[in-house]
């Protein structure tokens, strides 16, 4: 799965689902960062 796919996946998420997905979303982003920090 490429960048472009999970991007449009997430923006597909985001119609649907609105701010839920929003906010797994930024914790996903936060649990990303600190395990590319590591």
């Amino acid at each position: 799965l490429d960048a472009h796919a999970v991007e449009s996946a997430n923006r597909q998420s985001d119609i649907e689902s609105g701010p839920q997905i929003i906010e797994i979303r930024s914790v996903s982003a936060a649990i990303g960062s600190s395990s590319r920090n590591i």
